[in-house]
């Protein structure tokens, strides 16, 4: 699995920012739909 991201790295770097912009961007959304469906957990 390292080699893969190794080799994802080393073949366009430009492909690590999107993998973290998008991990991100889910990370967000995730947090968004938790705190409008459980608003108590963050009272």
């Amino acid at each position: 699995m390292y080699e893969l991201a190794l080799y994802i790295v080393e073949r366009d770097s430009m492909n690590l920012l999107y993998i973290v912009v998008g991990l991100i961007t889910l990370a967000l959304l995730g947090y968004l739909v938790v705190a409008l469906l459980k608003p108590e957990w963050f009272s």
